[in-house]
Parts: structure tokens; C-alpha cells; sequence
């Protein structure tokens, strides 16, 4: 894991603290905190988030 990976790691933890304190719904603070950790580790965001992928084959 690169550092920019684990910056986007702590920024999501850290959005999904300041959402709560701020009074947001989990459910909305959440997706935006995921989407933030996807951002900083170069994934995908829509294969992420919509597409099922089988693990075990």
C-alpha cells in the first residue's frame, strides 16, 4: 500500500467522524466516505460500487 493509498484511508475515517459530529445520517455519510478512500487509491468507483464480482469460483 502506497502512502497515498493510506492518506485516503485516514481522510475516509476522518470524513465519516466529522459527518457524524456535524450531525449527518450514517447513511448518507458512509457512501461519501467510501467514495473518498476509492478516490485516493486509484479504484474504480463505479465497478466498485455497482458491480458484484464472484470471489470464490
Amino acid at each position: 500500500m502506497d502512502l497515498l493509498g493510506l492518506l485516503g484511508i485516514l481522510l475516509g475515517i476522518l470524513t465519516i467522524i466529522l459527518f457524524i459530529i456535524k450531525k449527518f445520517n450514517i447513511i448518507i455519510a458512509a457512501p461519501i466516505a467510501t467514495i473518498v478512500v476509492l478516490l485516493f487509491n486509484d479504484v474504480s468507483i463505479l465497478e466498485t460500487v455497482f458491480v458484484a464480482k464472484k470471489i470464490l469460483t
